[in-house]
């Protein structure tokens, strides 16, 4: 079963999971460089603040991609995201659905760009930002970055996040219940 819902702020253990989890070229591509497991724990100690949202793909139960959103504080209306999917789930559209959510949560919180920076060398997470219709421009030799104008919430969109909230509840009850195949005892 695959399902995508906000993290809580005492889920903190399963972003740093998942991103443990990453290796190799996949964590150089998501940090732009090679860091350490002690450098993810960190970086995970920051996550849960009034300033930022992570947004997960949960596959049969355990978080394989994660969007983390950081909003700008003050007057800055920007926000910045990173995302992450392990290496053997790749390639079936969670990166995809995750930048699609995260504009719709950025959207929602009166963000009016979404800025993303990545390696020259990352070509999936380019081909992702190319189905929304980004371009990624190069800022520097070793940086190449995309900003999406984004609207205002609307109520459309306030809805699509709201609906969304509700299947992944609805989804974490049936997880919960660890009903075989995702199914509910009364179909089972």
């Amino acid at each position: 079963m695959q399902s995508y819902r906000k993290l809580m702020p005492h889920e903190k253990p399963l972003l740093e999971g998942h991103l443990l989890r990453v290796g190799g070229e996949d964590r150089v591509m998501r940090f732009m460089g090679g860091v350490n497991d002690d450098f993810i724990r960190r970086h995970c100690s920051l996550v849960g603040g009034p300033s930022s949202v992570v947004v997960g793909c949960f596959v049969d139960g355990t978080l394989r991609g994660a969007s983390e959103m950081w909003f700008g504080t003050g007057g800055d209306k920007r926000c910045e995201l990173a995302l992450t999917v392990e290496h053997d789930f790749q390639g079936v559209g969670i990166g995809t659905e995750l930048l699609r959510r995260s504009l719709v949560a950025a959207r929602n919180r009166g963000s009016r760009s979404l800025y993303l920076a990545c390696l020259p060398a990352n070509r999936k997470m380019q081909h992702i930002l190319k189905k929304f219709g980004r371009i990624v421009t190069t800022r520097d030799a070793g940086t190449m970055e995309s900003e999406l104008a984004i609207a205002g919430p609307s109520q459309l969109t306030l809805w699509q996040e709201f609906a969304g909230d509700g299947v992944a509840m609805m989804d974490r009850l049936v997880e919960r219940m660890d009903v075989p195949g995702g199914k509910t005892r009364a179909a089972a």
